[in-house]
């Protein structure tokens, strides 16, 4: 559906739904009269005043006096909504240094702007109808700019007037035009669009108070933010349009709540909600009670979720139709006097991020209290959350930190993000040494988004150079879950499944040590026919990058400036054809760029892939990462100079069969391993002592011939062996025991999902778990896994 036929479906359907022009209400807390009351109070504007020297306000006072400074467009009688949007940023930052200096020139400057607001919007042409979100920006700053020159008693009465009846013309012809008109329009696809006009008309209604509309503008934008907050903020705090739509939805958003809680000292309201599809505007609504909108918890829970989903260098991950971004929560940091908030703001890279399309240095300069000490998230860097359909996989909160970002989105994170998402489900980024190197497509812009929203610009696989199609105004695609996440201080993991065209893909990611990432793929089952597989990686270099990217036999380098990415790819079904080409992306808005894709087909009915991605930079040595033979399976090794890790995937047709294999080639130290774990990792050092252990969809373990690990159910298990303790993680939905051979018993064994052990005169320890949980074994001296890897022998540990 094009954009045109779009906009006339959706006006037919407000015509058909609205009865009449709504009646004005009269004036909203019309006893009112001080001012100002957006932006900061009267009594605030000494302490305002007496920061502007100091980092950061200094900076953002800088980009107000450049703002303020700027020469606006000269009148016109036509509304042209990015010329002013433009020009109210002018406004707004002349009518700020006004009352902070008495300027004269910046006074005139903010009235004459205010005073020549253009009356009319012309004919609503389909490109006038999307311009909505920029008139929301103007009107916004525009109120702002008024609120701040009354405060400042900047104005004579005639001009208050005029600028308060252009205001107050325009603002009612824009609700009347996209509020009430194409009412329908909003009900069925509440966006950033939507929440940008409600919150401009809330902003309106507190500057206009008086005016005949101000009760129907305040109503209209308290139910309509919240409804649309419900609508696309899940309860983890995902905001189903992606980061940079919620960014652009906060520049509006923020100051409408802070102008809100300002006017009002927090205090929820009763307010008249007429849903326009049940009774019509004209009609009579219910009255309901809304709180202050930082009250309430979605505010609070989008703002962390983009501090929990943001890249090492602080800039949101370019995910569905994003460009990487900062965020303002500087605002929220003064809001909750919360420290990680200003932590996030001033450690992004995006510098004191202050503007998208709307400028609210002002805001930020008001809101912002740096006697607020900053500090790093205290939750755990790696997240789980189900519901937004992210789980995040991070080696620490600093910018020198490794990161990955998996997405399952499902339900309402993908459906309620319209035409702006992308069908990615069981896509992946990897973030390390101050690169994007296994990356999104990100963004470009709306103009040039199918060049990037396929599933072909994603990390998936496809079938048969096919995926799940977007939407173009609804979301397309398919759902897609999580299975398990799991995050110990030595890895991570997280297993997500999805479903197309008959087809169940799963995909199981592995981050040992935090520093690079296996990828397994099981993709094929409930096919009955032969398929071509196309597994997918996106790499930043080649293309346009400024980096290269080389095709080797097994996979490819990807190198970019100081950071390089090696990608191995193997599968059990057959050596995977390799190819390669460039693909479009775009991380800064409105900036194409090109990339190169590494590309592995394996034609077969059910096919498994196994992949290292092993990140590195310029100062370290370089390690070695070969396939290796794996009867029934196929195997990567990752030989580093301190250790060597093998990871192995058995193959389709021999899922849950026992296998064995037999070490490393040319490294006779690395000890044989059997089990039936569809996917494993086992890690030794250079002496071949095993340190770690990962197996998945698994109920044994044995290391150079002696059975350590038995379960009574086939589960995910990962163990770190340390000297004098075995610290591990198992998942188990329903629970499980597991034998491990321990050589003594235990001086104890602790975990919160633990309820009960005994230990045997073998040497075994037999562990019960309710279900998912760390656990720790504690011994008295060495592990006999250590000394079996290392001597081959059974004698108890002393």
């Amino acid at each position: 559906m094009t954009k045109r036929v779009y906009f006339v479906v959706m006006i037919l359907a407000a015509l058909l739904t609205c009865s009449c022009r709504l009646k004005s209400e009269g004036p909203w807390h019309g006893e009112r009269t001080d001012y100002p009351r957006t932006i900061y109070r009267a009594d605030q504007l000494g302490s305002i005043k007496e920061r502007l020297t100091r980092y950061p306000y200094n900076v953002l006072y800088s980009r107000v006096l450049s703002q303020a400074g700027r020469t606006p467009a000269p009148p016109a009688q036509k509304y042209d909504p990015p010329t002013q949007y433009d020009n109210a940023n002018i406004a707004k930052s002349a009518a700020f240094v006004y009352s902070l200096t008495g300027d004269g020139s910046s006074r005139q400057k903010a009235v004459d702007i205010l005073k020549t607001i253009p009356q009319e919007f012309g004919s609503l042409t389909f490109d006038l109808l999307d311009y909505d979100i920029h008139i929301a920006e103007s009107i916004m700053c525009y109120a702002q700019a008024l609120d701040m020159l009354l405060g400042a008693e900047a104005l004579s009465s005639t001009e208050r007037k005029t600028i308060e009846d252009r205001l107050g013309n325009i603002t009612d012809k824009f609700f009347n035009n996209w509020a009430e008109l194409i009412c329908g329009a909003y009900e069925f696809s509440r966006n950033n669009h939507h929440t940008k006009t409600a919150s401009a008309f809330g902003i309106a209604a507190i500057v206009l108070n008086k005016h005949p509309m101000a009760k129907i503008w305040i109503d209209y934008a308290m139910n309509e933010v919240e409804a649309d907050l419900n609508n696309l903020i899940t309860p983890d705090g995902g905001y189903a349009e992606g980061p940079n739509y919620w960014t652009y939805s906060a520049v509006n958003v923020l100051p409408f709540a802070w102008a809100y809680r300002t006017f009002t000292g927090g205090q929820s309201g009763v307010f008249t909600d007429r849903p326009c599809y049940l009774s019509g505007l004209g009609q009579n609504g219910k009255t309901v009670t809304v709180n202050d909108l930082f009250s309430d918890w979605k505010l609070k829970a989008v703002s962390e979720w983009m501090i929990k989903v943001r890249q090492p260098d602080g800039l949101t991950p370019p995910i569905d139709d994003s460009n990487m971004s900062g965020y303002f929560n500087a605002i929220l940091s003064g809001v909750y006097g919360d420290g990680v908030f200003a932590w996030d703001w001033l450690t992004s890279s995006s510098y004191l991020m202050s503007q998208s399309c709307a400028d609210i240095s002002v805001d930020i300069i008001c809101a912002y209290d740096d006697s607020v000490v900053l500090h790093e998230p205290s939750m755990n860097p790696s997240i789980f959350m189900p519901e937004s359909g992210h789980a995040v996989m991070r080696s620490g909160w600093g910018q020198s930190d490794s990161y990955v970002l998996f997405q399952a989105e499902n339900g309402m994170a993908r459906k309620s993000g319209y035409g702006h998402e992308h069908p990615d489900g069981l896509s992946f980024i990897l973030y390390a040494f101050g690169k994007s190197l296994a990356i999104d497509s990100g963004y470009i812009n709306w103009e040039n988004h199918d060049l990037v929203r396929y599933a072909k610009n994603h990390n998936v696989i496809l079938v048969d150079g096919k995926g799940p199609e977007p939407g173009l105004y609804t979301a397309g695609g398919v759902d897609a879950f999580f299975s398990d996440f799991m995050t110990t201080s030595f890895m991570d993991f997280s297993s997500a499944w999805t479903e197309f065209s008959g087809i169940r893909h799963t995909r199981s990611l592995l981050f040992p040590g935090k520093r690079y990432l296996v990828v397994s793929d099981d993709i094929g089952l409930k096919s009955i026919l032969t398929h071509t597989y196309n597994w997918l990686l996106h790499g930043n270099g080649g293309g346009s990058t400024g980096g290269t990217f080389s095709r080797e036999a097994s996979g490819g380098i990807w190198n970019n400036g100081n950071a390089e990415l090696e990608a191995v790819v193997v599968s059990p079904e057959g050596n995977p054809v390799l190819s390669s080409h460039d693909d479009y992306h775009g991380f800064t808005w409105g900036v194409k760029e090109t990339h190169s894709v590494l590309q592995a087909d394996v034609k077969a009915r059910r096919a498994r892939y196994l992949a290292v991605l092993y990140p590195s930079n310029d100062s370290m040595p370089e390690p070695e990462i070969a396939p290796q033979n794996a009867p029934d399976g196929a195997a990567i090794a990752v030989m580093e100079p301190d250790g060597i890790t093998l990871v192995r995937t058995q193959s389709a047709a021999k899922l849950q069969n026992k296998w064995t294999l037999d070490g490393i080639d040319g490294h006779p130290e690395f000890p044989s391993i059997g089990s039936d774990a569809g996917f494993s990792l086992i890690s030794a050092d250079g002496m071949g002592v095993v340190k770690q252990i990962f197996i998945q969809d698994a109920s044994c373990l044995s290391i150079g011939g002696t059975e350590i690990i038995k379960a009574d159910s086939r589960l995910v298990l990962a163990l770190s062996i340390g000297t004098g303790i075995i610290s591990g993680h198992v998942i188990a939905q329903d629970g499980c025991r597991i034998d491990i051979l321990t050589g003594t018993a235990p001086l104890s064994v602790e975990g919160s999902t633990i309820t009960g052990y005994s230990s045997s005169a073998d040497g075994i320890t037999r562990i019960a778990f309710s279900g998912q949980g760390d656990f720790s074994v504690y011994l008295s001296g060495d592990s006999i896994i250590e000394r079996i890897a290392s001597d081959r022998t059974l004698l108890p540990v002393q």
